[in-house]
């Protein structure tokens, strides 16, 4: 348990900056928060059940895809058009 915790509140202080930046820009006015349709509204994937309940963006850059079934290890996730990188091992 001490491992994780470490682990995670690495991770989460490894966004502080980015969290901070994006409520500077945001100045109280909308969430940094939001769907993937926000971002990518002409994308009609983006709109589909599956994806939308699921799947959410942090500002413009990091999207979110948390496993939301008890259990469950790994998941398929939709990428919209662009370069994406997996944030722990930074491959494309």
């Amino acid at each position: 348990v001490l491992q994780a915790a470490k682990v995670n509140l690495k991770l989460r202080y490894s966004f502080l900056k980015y969290f901070y930046y994006l409520f500077l820009v945001k100045r109280g006015i909308g969430s940094i928060w939001r769907p993937l349709f926000f971002e990518y509204p002409l994308d009609a994937n983006c709109y589909i059940d599956e994806i939308a309940d699921t799947q959410f963006m942090i500002g413009p850059n990091i999207l979110v895809t948390p496993i939301v079934e008890q259990g469950q290890t790994s998941r398929k996730i939709y990428l919209p058009q662009g370069n994406w990188y997996y944030f722990h091992t930074g491959v494309k």
